[in-house]
């Protein structure tokens, strides 16, 4: 396997630990239940359809057994939607 993939996925995998420290250090604890939540700002409106639709997506894919497409799915909504909302709440709360 290519070193480069590999530090790749470790910089990634990185990254959303940090996320999820972040979060959890804000008071962002996990959903109990499988229903997407109500949502009434329009930033959590957002990423609750960015969710949805990545739900979708992976759903597809794995009916289709498109694994690849499945994990490019999870690897997109975390690195495209999830992490610029976590690095956008950093930067407001942080300055």
């Amino acid at each position: 396997m290519d070193e480069k993939r590999v530090e790749g996925y470790r910089n990634f995998a990185t990254k959303l630990w940090n996320a999820a420290r972040f979060l959890q250090s804000n008071g962002v604890t996990a959903s109990t239940s499988h229903e997407a939540p109500h949502a009434e700002a329009p930033v959590n409106r957002w990423i609750v359809a960015e969710t949805v639709a990545t739900v979708q997506a992976i759903d597809t894919a794995m009916a289709e057994l498109r694994f690849d497409a499945a994990a490019n799915a999870i690897y997109h909504f975390i690195w495209d939607q999830f992490l610029r909302l976590v690095y956008r709440a950093d930067q407001r709360l942080h300055g």
